[in-house]
């Protein structure tokens, strides 16, 4: 986890990967690879957590 998430207090578990990759693949937002999309969001969003783009 990145040094910016740690700080937020933002802990994303394996747990909370899979339950929200269950809720968006339901949702139809993501293909049959739902995990590898989500685990790739939240690698973006740490990237950003830690690298503000102006």
């Amino acid at each position: 986890m990145s040094e910016a998430a740690k700080q937020a207090e933002i802990v994303v578990t394996p747990a909370d990967e899979a339950r929200f990759a269950a809720i968006a693949e339901a949702a139809g937002l993501f293909d049959i690879d739902a995990r590898k999309n989500v685990q790739a969001a939240f690698q973006r969003i740490t990237e950003e957590l830690d690298n503000p783009s102006k």
